[in-house]
């Protein structure tokens, strides 16, 4: 895949605002928005900028990831739920 960072970041976006779109239970997902782009900024600016990202950030950005990695967890149990259900339907 030859994305950035940021054109990464928006397509997972928009894959997790599709999902969140199936159900009004699922609005948990678009929450990730934030920390998907909080996420692509430090990582962003640890390639490009002057200087290192500060302890805070780096803790804020495990802290941050680990919220993130939840959802993205919960996101592929719905993910493959529904197509089990889908499949059965058939």
């Amino acid at each position: 895949m030859d994305q950035t960072a940021h054109e990464y970041a928006s397509a997972l976006i928009a894959q997790l605002n599709i999902l969140a779109s199936w159900s009004q239970s699922h609005k948990w997902l678009t929450l990730s928005e934030i920390e998907i782009n909080m996420l692509t900024e430090i990582y962003a600016r640890s390639l490009f900028a002057p200087s290192i990202p500060t302890h805070a950030e780096i803790y804020g950005a495990i802290k941050t990831w680990s919220r993130l990695r939840l959802r993205l967890s919960l996101a592929d149990i719905l993910i493959i739920w529904s197509r089990r259900v889908r499949s059965r339907l058939k």
